[in-house]
């Protein structure tokens, strides 16, 4: 298969000289042909502006009609038998189950599958075929902690949506081989086909509802939690302390997040949300990175709030994943009585993808592996190729929205000189270098690596302690609706919570002296932590080393200070008595003048 690539490659290469050489001939062609049109008695001037009015003309009314030179056409043809020889293909309901099956027989310690409707005996799925329809999800996690940052990803919420399901069943492969290291310290939940029944069925609803009008959100009791799709995803968010999710759509092509209800419209538009600040921020890192490929019908998405860009709906699942468990009043959605541990406690950040205009795409735009792996060599990621298809860029937008989840380092020792890039944030507040608990080098205001930030502090070596806080510019707000602060758990984290893993200030340590090439770098044990963050309570700060020039300098700024103003005096005394000295001369030289006039 490596070898018939290869010729693939070659092959395409061939095609791509092949279009540029025979556009040149054409191009030579035409000038010859015009030359010999043309008499011998025309200037160089004449005979340029000729050809320029000839060719220029016709190749850009070409360009318009057609948008694609004849060298891309080829390049076009080239990439699509390329995909469709080593591209991702779709999964019927079956393979999809088949491959998440799998997936846990391979990494039982890593992936774990769960189904929802063994803990709701008032619910039964109903038949795909001739067997009920299964509704499952995944949770993939590399450690064994329930501070974990969890990230939900949900397809199928229409089964006539059908690049959803296939986006999180790639997305599931790919977490599996973790080629980030950031990967290892976080819980994905992969909800392939939350709507099992129309998957199935091919159909939008699930048995004449749409999931996705279902939930408990600016609803009417009798109308909500009618479809097992949604009362089983709601049993996640029992489970789990979920910050943040995303349900991936088709139809439209945009990338949105709440408001997107009736309940919250302002003069026709959606109205700011408590979290609008870090919503939006995150949200536009995921658009960047999402990015376009005309040469496979990738657009770039557009971007907003959910009202403002596609539309208001009732009991939508992504105003209810963020708001049900603070915003306003809760129905007795289907006469559901929740007891403590089972009742849903969603606050998650939530994005809509609506992942194209076409909800069925041709296969031979959903991308290459290939093409995925090699824009993963690098993070962020690196820029992508030809071959950057419809799930590739969606995969690529779930990864930056788990990268934000939590901060972390990367480390780099050259020649005693430490080199940190900060990932996991936008922006660095503060960062503190401690060693032997003393304080060595202080920093503020640093871009994080999404905006290309680095840190450099020169000789350097053995045991260091790296204290420091992102993003406090999310807590911003202009005119909520409600009148509330940030809600969401990714916003509590940076409060401290206990509920979540606190991300208020994040403590590093690492061996300079024992780096080897770029290294990752998570926080320190949380029991060890915990023990940390309490003794800063406890005592005062120590004081700064090498960094208070105010403190150590203050008596030659003292010093300096009264010097420059008795400078200042002295040069001010020294005119005055120069006027006067003046004034002086010039009245002994008038009455010396009087004087010898009158003895005259």
């Amino acid at each position: 298969m490596e070898q018939f690539m290869q010729v693939v490659k070659t092959i395409r290469k061939i095609g791509l000289m092949a279009g540029v050489e025979i556009s040149q001939q054409i191009t030579k062609r035409k000038i010859k042909k015009i030359k010999k049109q043309s008499s011998d008695e025309l200037s160089r001037e004449q005979l340029q502006e000729k050809l320029k009015e000839k060719l220029q003309p016709k190749f850009q009314k070409k360009k318009k009609k057609q948008g694609i030179k004849k060298p891309q056409i080829i390049e076009m043809i080239i990439i699509i038998f390329t995909i469709l020889v080593n591209g991702f293909e779709y999964h019927s309901y079956d393979p999809i189950i088949s491959i998440f099956q799998e997936a846990q027989q391979k990494h039982p310690e890593i992936v774990k599958l769960h189904y929802p409707l063994n803990e709701l005996s008032d619910y039964k799925a109903p038949r795909c075929g001739k067997q009920e329809c299964q509704y499952f999800y995944a949770e993939v996690a590399f450690k064994n902690e329930s501070t974990l940052p969890t990230i939900l990803y949900v397809g199928g919420f229409h089964g006539d949506e059908r690049l959803g399901p296939n986006i999180v069943t790639e997305l599931l492969l790919l977490l599996i081989e973790s080629p980030l290291p950031f990967i290892k310290d976080r819980r994905f939940l992969l909800y392939p086909m939350v709507n099992s029944y129309g998957y199935f069925e091919n159909q939008r609803e699930e048995l004449n509802v749409d999931p996705n009008r279902d939930f408990d959100y600016d609803n009417t009791p009798d109308k909500c939690l009618k479809t097992v799709a949604a009362r089983a995803l709601e049993t996640l968010y029992a489970k789990y302390t979920i910050q943040g999710a995303i349900t991936f759509h088709g139809g439209d092509n945009s990338l949105t997040y709440p408001w997107g209800s009736a309940n919250h419209i302002i003069d026709n538009k959606a109205s700011e949300a408590p979290d609008d600040t870090v919503m939006r921020e995150i949200g536009q890192l995921m658009d960047q990175y999402a990015s376009s490929n005309h040469l496979l019908k990738v657009d770039r998405y557009q971007f907003g709030r959910m009202t403002d860009v596609v539309y208001y709906v009732n009991g939508g699942y992504e105003d209810w994943s963020y708001g049900f468990d603070w915003d306003g009043p809760k129905g007795q959605c289907n006469k559901i009585n929740y007891d403590e541990l089972s009742k849903p406690k969603p606050r998650a950040i939530t994005y809509l993808v609506e992942a194209g205009t076409d909800k069925f795409p041709a296969s031979e735009y959903l991308g290459t592996q290939e093409s995925l792996i090699k824009q993963l060599n690098t993070w962020p990621p690196g820029e992508h190729d030809s071959e950057f298809g419809n799930i590739n860029r969606n995969i690529i937008l779930s990864l930056v929205f788990a990268d934000m989840l939590h901060p972390y380092l990367y480390l780099r020792s050259i020649n005693d000189t430490l080199t940190i890039r900060i990932g996991g944030c936008i922006l660095v507040d503060e960062l503190d270098i401690y060693q032997n608990d003393q304080i060595i080098q202080k920093f503020k205001q640093v871009d994080g690596i999404w905006k290309n930030g680095k840190i450099f502090i020169e000789n350097i070596k053995g045991l260091i302690q790296i204290r420091y806080s992102c993003d406090k510019h999310f807590f911003k707000q202009n005119n909520p609706d409600p009148q509330l602060p940030p809600q969401s758990y990714f916003m509590q984290s940076k409060n401290g919570s206990s509920l979540v893993r606190q991300t208020k200030l994040i403590i590093s340590e690492v061996n300079v002296s024992s780096l080897c090439g770029e290294t990752y770098i998570d926080r320190v044990d949380q029991e060890y932590e915990n023990i940390i963050l309490q003794s800063l309570i406890e005592r005062p700060q120590p004081q700064i080393q090498n960094i208070n020039y105010k403190g150590q300098y203050l008596w030659i700024i003292v010093i300096a200070s009264t010097f420059i103003i008795l400078l200042f005096l002295l040069i001010v005394l020294f005119i005055r008595f120069r006027k006067q000295q003046n004034i002086k001369n010039r009245l002994q030289f008038e009455l010396t003048n009087i004087q010898e006039s009158g003895s005259v």
